[in-house]
């Protein structure tokens, strides 16, 4: 865009909606092909127009929605992996015993480990990278929701008790 010239009102409601999505100035500047001062100074001078504070609402709406969304799977697939691993997790280690048991010139070692590492997949081992983006989400929601990211309640729970161990 060139300095000075007026900007359209199509541009300024791309870069209201973008950065209400993306809620970076850079990435907006980077979709639409226009200067970062340029985003910045659209979005300061629009975002407490009636429009646009009704539009980053809904947008705000829209991404608890979808952030509950993910976290419901993410909680259902949690539970399902857990499940899984307490069925099966004594049946899992006598089967890799036995992998380890076989004798060297019936599976080597090569394929003894292959077996041993698709066995481990199911084992509860692999839940961090689920727990992680479970946890990063929830957190992201509940900004969106103005609510703490915080566990204050453990917080109580450890002021209480360092209280009591200092008497």
């Amino acid at each position: 865009m060139p300095r000075g010239q007026k900007t359209s009102n199509e541009i300024v409601y791309k870069v209201m909606l973008s950065v209400f999505s993306t809620g970076n100035y850079s990435e907006t500047a980077r979709q639409l092909n226009i200067p970062v001062g340029t985003v910045e100074d659209i979005y300061k001078r629009n975002i407490d127009k009636e429009e646009f504070t009704k539009l980053r609402k809904e947008k705000n709406d829209e991404f608890i929605e979808n952030a509950s969304r993910i976290i419901n799977k993410a909680t259902q697939l949690l539970e399902r992996r857990l499940d899984t691993a307490l069925e099966s997790q004594n049946e899992l280690d006598k089967i890799i015993d036995q992998v380890f048991e076989i004798d060297e010139k019936d599976m080597n070692e090569k394929k003894k480990k292959a077996i041993i590492t698709k066995i481990e997949r199911i084992q509860l081992y692999n839940l961090s990278e689920i727990t992680t983006a479970l946890g990063t989400v929830y957190d992201k929601r509940n900004l969106a929701e103005g609510k703490s990211t915080v566990n204050t309640d453990i917080n109580v729970r450890m002021d209480k008790k360092v209280e009591e161990l200092s008497q």
